[in-house]
């Protein structure tokens, strides 16, 4: 069952495109080169705005909030019109300044392995410490031997 929800969210998009060229001529063509231009710039926009929202993730995790302002964004650009692509627009802009915000704000992840190396330099002088780390550029197994040998020997 998890499986069919899974695969419903990833093809929600391919079951909305044949009525995006139903609302907008200028996607099958039809039209100016400006209008054809803008039509599927905006459409592309939606598409992607669509699967975000119904994915749960554009430049971070959305919540419910993001998650419905972002179907409202592609709802609004996928149906063609000046105005409701200015809502879309607008509304796209506003999850993606705060998930940008969150997102330059959030501490870089840690890596396990240099984190417990740190740990075990705390307590070695300097010339212990630029030995030791030394050994990291040879790789984590090899600083972890001279460490062993650097306690016998202290």
């Amino acid at each position: 069952m998890e499986t069919a929800i899974i695969a419903m969210k990833l093809s929600i998009v391919a079951f909305i495109i044949p009525f995006m060229f139903a609302y907008a001529l200028p996607l099958l063509l039809i039209g100016s080169i400006g209008e054809i231009a803008l039509a599927m710039t905006t459409a592309l926009i939606g598409t992607i705005s669509l699967a975000a929202g119904v994915e749960g993730w554009l430049l971070t995790r959305a919540n419910i909030v993001k998650r419905a302002l972002l179907v409202a964004a592609a709802l609004g650009l996928i149906h063609y019109g000046a105005y409701r692509d200015l809502i879309g627009l607008g509304l796209l802009a506003i999850v993606l300044a705060t998930q940008a915000v969150k997102r330059l704000r959030a501490p870089a992840p840690e890596i396990p392995a240099l984190r417990e190396e740190a740990i075990l330099l705390k307590g070695l002088g300097i010339m212990e410490r630029a030995k030791a780390l030394g050994g990291i550029f040879r790789g984590l197994e090899n600083f972890r031997e001279r460490r062993k040998e650097m306690e016998k020997e202290g």
